[in-house]
This record gives C-alpha cells, structure tokens and sequence, in this order.
C-alpha cells in the first residue's frame, strides 16, 4: 500500500522530534530525512507537491521576509 502524504508528513515530523529530544544523532537524522525524501519522490508529484504545500505552509511569503528583493 502506498504511503500518503500524511504519513510521509508525519514521519518527517518525528524524525525531527527524535533529534531535537537528543533520541538521534546528525547523521542518523540526515539518513533519515534522505530515505523519506525518496520514498516521497518516488511516490510521485501528487505526493511530493501535497508534502512540500504542507511544510511550506506555516512560513511567511517571500516578500515578508526580505521586502520583495531577491
């Protein structure tokens, strides 16, 4: 069965718990996020474009954050 987006999202969420709770080092969280960006790739851009909306969510627009100049 393939994973949803969900899944996906809420297992990139506790990798990020696990290093923050000093449960994983760097490079196992590296490891991590690296095989979960795979599988979310291979899962195709329905996937991969609903994972990304969903992390980007919470920040501000571009222009909020350096006035509009790149």
């Amino acid at each position: 069965m393939k994973k949803s987006a969900k899944a996906f999202i809420a297992e990139i969420e506790q990798n990020v718990d696990a290093y923050f709770a000093d449960q994983i080092d760097s490079a196992t969280f590296d490891a991590r996020q690296r095989a979960v960006w795979d599988e979310i790739v291979a899962a195709g851009p329905r996937i991969r474009n609903a994972v990304v909306r969903h992390l980007r969510e919470p920040l501000p627009p571009v222009n909020a954050v350096n006035g509009g100049s790149r």
